[in-house]
């Protein structure tokens, strides 16, 4: 099944759920197949094995019961006794080796689920993705992860070689018992499983609570996690105490419902198992009684039964799981009949080569830069943006402004190309920005998100991320100096000289990036974007962490690195660097051009001090 499947409203079957994911996993794990045919040849030998051995005891016990002289024991009793040991002592070994190979198997499958999900997930539209609960996608992730390899261990390596094995009792059964006994035998093994898949679709109801219940709980302990400063500062505990008892009393009673179920369900079972061994040996004592039976067929019928029932235990029990597993892999599904990022085929135009209206007066053609016509953009569940109808042709600086909740940020997504308008045409270069491919678009178009990532890793990591040009340590250096990062993460001497900024660049920095302050964070996204070389810059709030000296340095290089600059800011200072003010109000979008005399690149480099207060960095062109 592709991946691109469309099915957004029927839930998938169980094997239509466990195709669809083993086409995913054949993806990612070249040798899944042979690996999967090797591990079943081993469950194959092993129920041979396991077949084998009650037949060895059969006739070591009819040797042994028959009172056999003393000169037949070398001959018949001790060969007998060796093959049934060695027979045994070989079957268990094998049990342990083939539950080795699958327990390898099923973690390189898990891990290949787990990459095909999360792939997947990185190029939803963005606009759904920020519909989706992050914290339900990490259960959900995890739980359909689990949920395949357990479905691909009880499906081909539980119920089929449990299906084999009691075929293969039955005709042992019919050679020494007899056809009727073995009929019986069979036939009641085979209704206790059906009747057993009978019951398990009622739990489908507690396991869709149960999943619903640890996704929350998932969410809750996120979320406080990230929150701990603001419950120390607030001395929150007991609220946060009573918060946990009330999830945690949630989950347990949920788990409690859905277990009683499932331990009735397999109480039942045992209680079938138990009559069957008892209508069994009752027969077999009745026919011994009479002649008609052995006691090595006592014996081997005895413990067949023995070795069916555990099995047939776990193979019942293992129904209500399936139902679970199939529950937790259309969870999984559900992502994949989602909306993917538009990826285009069309490539980017060159910029037209008019000349800038802030440098000679020639007015630019409107297939240059960003047009918006009748644009409506929706922001959040209740607010919508628009229509808008604008230009913003290339060679400019431009702000955008409003009250927080005015819709800055999707705006901003928008011309990134990650949140598609509702209606109306939205062009770059006079193409759709729907139809350009992403690829050529984020190498022209860099954005700086108000929080950029962090990557673990070093310095060097974190800067480079994404490229596909390498970088050599004398621009990432001359880099970071310009943007005054030269003594990221220490204040102290590290780093402190220009021969030391080999340091600076090795120092590790983690996803938490619990060493960097919220500027040394954004500055690290924006030297990421600047190396990128893009002509197009759209930033998010990027001096928000950043004193007013630092900001002024920060925006004037990327004045001077990019031609087109895009900024959302709440900072006067920054929108009197601008050369357009594009304010968005709730009686709509207002814009203005930034009184100056002359440009924005021209307030900048004004603005911008050659040489930081007490300090002994000139500021150097950095080559990138």
């Amino acid at each position: 099944m592709p991946e691109t499947s469309s099915s957004t409203a029927a839930t998938p079957s169980l094997a239509q759920a466990y195709t669809w994911a083993f086409g995913l996993v054949r993806r990612h794990y070249r040798h899944a197949i042979a690996h999967f045919w090797l591990t079943s040849g081993l469950l194959l030998l092993s129920v041979l094995l396991n077949v084998l051995w009650p037949y060895l005891l059969r006739d070591l016990t009819n040797l042994v019961a028959g009172g056999a002289k003393a000169d037949s024991v070398t001959k018949a009793i001790l060969p007998t006794a060796f093959a049934f040991a060695g027979v045994w002592l070989a079957s268990n070994l094998m049990s342990h080796l083939r539950n080795l190979a699958a327990s390898l198997i099923l973690a390189r499958m898990e891990a290949a689920f787990h990459e095909a999900l999360y792939l997947r997930l990185l190029h939803l539209d963005y606009s759904v993705f920020l519909r989706e609960d992050r914290d339900v996608l990490v259960g959900d992730i995890q739980g359909c992860k689990s949920a395949f390899g357990q479905l691909t261990h009880t499906l081909f390596w539980v119920m089929i070689p449990q299906f084999v094995e009691l075929g293969f009792v039955f005709l042992i059964l019919s050679s020494t018992v007899g056809i009727g006994f073995a009929s019986a035998y069979a036939l009641a093994m085979l209704a206790l499983f059906a009747v057993t898949a009978k019951l398990a679709p009622y739990t489908d109801h507690g396991i869709e609570r149960l999943f619903e219940s640890n996704n929350r709980l998932v969410a809750q302990t996120v979320e406080k996690l990230a929150a701990v400063l603001d419950i120390k500062l607030n001395h929150a505990y007991a609220q946060e105490a009573d918060i946990v008892k009330h999830r945690l009393g949630d989950y347990l009673q949920r788990v409690t419902q859905t277990n009683l179920v499932l331990g009735g369900i397999s109480a039942l079972s045992v209680l079938a198992m138990g009559l069957i061994l008892l209508a069994g040996t009752i027969y077999l004592a009745s026919g011994a009684e009479h002649g008609g039976i052995t006691a090595g067929d006592f014996a081997m019928v005895t413990g067949y039964t023995i070795q069916l029932i555990l099995p047939f235990l776990v193979l019942t029990s293992s129904l209500a799981s399936l139902r679970r597993h199939r529950i937790a892999l259309k969870r999984g599904h559900r992502y994949f009949s989602l909306p993917q990022e538009s990826t285009g085929q069309v490539g980017i135009p060159d910029r037209h080569e008019a000349g800038s209206p802030t440098e000679d007066g020639i007015d630019v053609p409107t297939s240059d830069g960003f047009n918006l016509e009748a644009v409506t953009i929706q922001a959040g569940t209740a607010h919508r943006i628009g229509p808008i109808t604008l230009h913003l042709p290339e060679g400019r600086v431009y702000a955008i402004t409003g009250p927080t909740g005015a819709g800055k940020t999707h705006l901003l997504l928008a011309l990134a190309g990650l949140y598609p308008p509702t209606s109306g045409a939205l062009t770059f270069r006079g193409n759709p920005l729907a139809t350009l491919n992403t690829e050529a678009l984020r190498r022209t178009l860099a954005v700086v998100p108000q929080f950029p990532a962090i990557i673990n890793g070093t310095v060097r990591d974190n800067l480079c991320y994404g490229l596909e040009t390498p970088v050599n340590d004398a621009a990432l250096a001359a880099l970071l100096v310009r943007l005054r990062l030269q003594s990221l993460g220490d204040n102290n001497a590290q780093g402190s000289k220009p021969g030391d900024m080999k340091t600076v660049l090795d120092l590790p920095i983690g996803e938490a990036a619990n060493r960097l302050s919220g500027g040394e964070r954004q500055r690290i996204g924006i030297a990421r974007a600047l190396l990128r070389r893009p002509e197009v810059i759209l930033l998010d709030e990027p001096s928000s962490g950043l004193d007013e000296w630092t900001e002024a340095v920060v925006m004037s290089e990327i004045v001077r690195l990019v031609r087109t600059v895009v900024i959302v800011t709440h900072r006067d200072a920054i929108v009197r660097r601008t050369d357009v003010d594009i304010r968005l109000t709730a009686d709509g979008i207002h814009v203005h051009p930034v009184p100056g005399a002359t440009g924005a690149r021209d307030r900048m480099g004004h603005d911008n001090p050659r040489h930081e207060p007490d300090g002994d960095y000139p500021v150097e062109s950095a080559t990138i």
